[in-house]
């Protein structure tokens, strides 16, 4: 098992819904959060580690290219950033407007070419793969927010082997039931799938306290990444950005 360091990453992320950031829970009930321009610049002044950007629009197919470069230009961070990717060219100038890495979610699994070919393109350094997993009677099943999916898979462990093998440098662990309940990290499962994956390894959904975080460390994830932690202050979730990490 690999023991907590200072030097894992701890990563806010952002949910991007058209021109807005907002809060889910449970991939629910968006709640707003603020202007993404004015919330790049707070995190800016708090030195963050690196910012998650997930672009989960409803109304749009496509990627504003021209609003997301005004996002990124205000912000002097690393960005990883995922969402309404379609083809090559989408990669191409996600990184061109100025993202460090590029995140797969539905396409890992409805689209394997394009995240093999944006591999062979920028290299495994720039490409995240995200598995968001639901648990349901006792077992992990995997969503694709996109289409609105939940696809059985017999061994959960050997399907997250067989999408890294394809190349991807870094893996989101995404626990669904846990994104916006404050309910803690799904440490047992963290710890069962460390020791199998060889690339970094982060996990989203449920930090709700630092303990969290060094829960989740101390169970084998290389970064963790939140959001209700770093927007949200109090019971009554008043929006408050911080970084405390």
């Amino acid at each position: 098992m690999r023991k907590y360091k200072k030097m894992n990453r701890v990563i806010p992320t952002l949910l991007l819904d058209d021109q807005r950031f907002v809060k889910t829970k449970m991939f629910n009930n968006p709640n707003y959060l603020g202007d993404p321009i004015n919330i790049m610049r707070i995190f800016n002044d708090k030195f963050v580690d690196e910012v998650c950007i997930l672009n989960i629009t409803q109304n749009s197919k496509k990627i504003n290219f021209d609003y997301l470069q005004k996002v990124f230009s205000e912000c002097f961070l690393p960005i990883s950033y995922g969402g309404l990717i379609n083809n090559i060219q989408d990669v191409r100038n996600i990184f061109k407007i100025g993202a460090d890495k590029i995140i797969f979610s539905t396409n890992l699994f409805k689209n394997k070419n394009l995240v093999i070919k944006s591999i062979n393109e920028i290299g495994s350094q720039g490409v995240v793969g995200c598995i968001n997993l639901i648990e349901k009677d006792n077992k992990y099943l995997i969503f694709l927010p996109l289409t609105n999916e939940l696809l059985e898979i017999k061994s959960i462990e050997d399907y997250l082997l067989e999408l890294i093998n394809i190349g991807l440098g870094e893996v989101i662990i995404n626990f669904v039931n846990r994104d916006g309940m404050r309910t803690g990290y799904d440490c047992s499962f963290i710890k069962k799938i460390s020791n199998i994956i060889k690339i970094p390894l982060i996990v989203l959904g449920g930090a709700n306290t630092k303990k969290d975080f060094h829960q989740a460390f101390q169970a084998g994830a290389n970064a963790v990444a939140a959001s209700s932690y770093f927007v949200y202050l109090g019971k009554r979730d008043a929006v408050m950005l911080s970084y405390n990490k």
